[in-house]
């Protein structure tokens, strides 16, 4: 089960990394949705994983996307107005 888990973990790093590069999460927020998620991997890799484990899994997902978008938006419009 570990191993699984620390393979869908390291094939959410690439994403993560772009997105520390790029400034639109600091170090102690990628390790804070790595420590999220792997909470998350692992109750969905028990045996006995709930219905509500996957909602609250996507629930956070989302929040979490509705940042990055967030921000994004606003790093955008910082670099154009340093043009």
């Amino acid at each position: 089960m570990a191993d699984s888990v620390q393979r869908i973990l390291d094939s959410m790093i690439p994403p993560l990394r772009d997105l520390h590069k790029k400034g639109v999460f600091a170090e102690n927020e990628i390790k804070a949705i790595v420590t999220r998620r792997r909470k998350f991997e692992y109750l969905l890799a028990r045996r006995d994983a709930r219905k509500g484990d996957y909602l609250r899994y996507v629930e956070d997902e989302m929040k979490l996307e509705r940042l990055r978008s967030l921000r994004t938006k606003r790093l955008k419009e910082r670099l154009a107005k340093g043009r």
